[in-house]
């Protein structure tokens, strides 16, 4: 059975709370949002290891955790790749009758990111901030979407 995305995010919050680098928050709070339910530190505390970030998406069902090759029909594997955004990439190393397929994939493909620019980190604060109804003239200013201030 999968579990709920505020499941999955109060985990990520109890293994962040155990890490030197996150602070501890006063009056016994947390820095990294209530249980369960994420802040902006948060996303910017998981994403600071990209890895990690990307572990989670997939564990939120966001991304995908396996990929099937579309030449050979193998199940691909994750492979850093430094010259793509994500440093990620779905990779073939198997295949039929000897040969290495060596199919490539984006690690968004198929998924809610597939066509955007933006880094992983920046569709989750945008998303988060959408869904906190934050408005449209403070976003574009905070993450310097759209035209730049004449």
């Amino acid at each position: 059975m999968a579990l709920s995305f505020s499941t999955i995010v109060k985990a990520y919050q109890d293994e962040m709370k155990k890490r030197p680098i996150v602070p501890k928050g006063s009056l016994g709070r947390s820095v990294v949002g209530a249980d369960g339910f994420p802040n902006k530190l948060f996303f910017g505390f998981l994403f600071s290891d990209s890895d990690r970030g990307v572990k989670f998406l997939q564990e939120g069902g966001l991304l995908k955790r396996e990929m099937p090759c579309s030449k050979c029909g193998s199940n691909m594997s994750l492979w850093k790749s430094e010259s793509v955004i994500d440093k990620l990439r779905w990779r073939c190393g198997k295949g039929k009758r000897g040969q290495r397929c060596n199919a490539t994939r984006s690690l968004r493909h198929s998924s809610w990111f597939t066509d955007s620019k933006l880094i992983l980190l920046e569709i989750m604060l945008l998303t988060y901030d959408i869904t906190q109804k934050v408005p449209s003239k403070v976003i574009q200013k905070e993450r310097q979407h759209g035209r730049p201030p004449c």
